[in-house]
């Protein structure tokens, strides 16, 4: 027997199931029985998530003071829930307005400091409560040290938007892009 609160359901009966007004599954939970215990698989297909990167490795990929679009290697993905990352724009497409945590990783180096970012829309200052979220990676370190550019970011994004890493390069920065990634999941 469902539970209908305010037209969104809960049901049961073998499968634990949410559903939202429009009777879409966002949320389904399956129980079973394997060598006489009870465990639970997470059916979670109707959650926007991918995880992105290079199918190939193009080596160091560099850029002089300016901003670069960190995934445009991103060709290849090994989740893709719902194919709203575009393999071929390399960016992920919202579905739907709500909060999503980005996560942006990669291995570089530089001549001077490196600012990793989000950018929505296009914008690194889009969808954000004040103004750009600002990092910096290597500023005051020796020349050409390695570093890391990983950075989190929980946006409130509106469907329709688009989600892409950037870096902005204070000198001449090197990403390596085949231990580079880029993913997402929708967390509303």
């Amino acid at each position: 027997m469902a539970i209908d609160i305010g037209g969104a359901k809960i049901e049961g009966s073998g499968v634990f199931k949410l559903k939202n007004t429009s009777n879409d599954i966002i949320y389904s939970r399956e129980l079973s029985t394997y060598s006489g215990n009870l465990f639970a698989k997470n059916i979670q297909s109707k959650i926007p998530m991918f995880q992105a990167g290079t199918s190939t490795n193009p080596g160091w990929v560099g850029w002089t003071s300016s901003w670069r679009k960190m995934s445009v290697n991103f060709n290849n993905v090994s989740i893709n829930n719902g194919n709203h990352y575009n393999t071929s724009s390399t960016r992920f497409n919202v579905p739907i307005t709500g909060p999503y945590l980005f996560i942006y990783t990669s291995y570089i180096y530089s001549s001077s400091y490196l600012h990793p970012q989000f950018a929505v829309n296009g914008g690194v200052a889009t969808r954000r409560p004040v103004n750009t979220p600002y990092r910096i990676r290597g500023h005051g370190m020796v020349a050409n040290h390695q570093q890391d550019a990983q950075i989190e970011e929980v946006i409130y994004c509106i469907a329709g938007d688009y989600v892409e890493p950037y870096g902005y390069a204070g000198g001449t920065a090197y990403s390596y892009d085949a231990h580079a990634l880029f993913c997402g999941i929708y967390v509303g």
